[in-house]
């Protein structure tokens, strides 16, 4: 139990620290970051990711996937910190999938929320990393769909 109480709390060090490098940052917070970014991040309760900040539980393989796309890392670098290969990112195509949701937006005449928006940019990267091609006209047909 120990040994679990340790993994717990190493995991929530390299968590913090992540979100504090991404700007999640919360005075509120007795952690120091913005618990219900990573709540709506991770896509779980406010309470179960206040416990992954506070080292009191580590996260499912699916949801530390979710926290690590939501924070644009390896899930290796936020599951094992230095020992983890993180992979690299690459602005190029980052900066071509915010583009495309943004003009996306102005072809479907949809305003995201800023969340809403960084999320689909997140899919979109991950997609493009796959070799799938972002286009902002086919994501503009999908948002017009969603609207209706």
């Amino acid at each position: 139990m120990a040994q679990e109480s340790e993994v717990a709390k190493g995991f929530a060090r390299r968590l913090v620290a992540l979100m504090e490098s991404k700007g999640y940052v919360s005075k509120r917070n007795r952690s120091g970051v913005d618990v219900t970014a990573l709540a709506k991040g991770a896509g779980v309760s406010y309470e179960m990711a206040r416990r992954y900040v506070e080292g009191t539980a580590v996260p499912r393989p699916d949801v530390l996937r979710a926290i690590a796309a939501w924070l644009l890392v390896d899930p290796a670098e936020l599951a094992f910190g230095g020992q983890g290969k993180a992979s690299e990112l690459d602005p190029d195509m980052l900066a071509e999938c915010l583009l495309a949701v943004q003009e996306a937006q102005r072809l479907a005449q949809v305003n995201m929320t800023e969340d809403q928006a960084a999320r689909v940019v997140v899919q979109l990267y991950r997609e493009a990393r796959k070799g799938e091609p972002v286009s902002s006209g086919a994501l503009a047909a999908f948002l017009r769909a969603m609207t209706k």
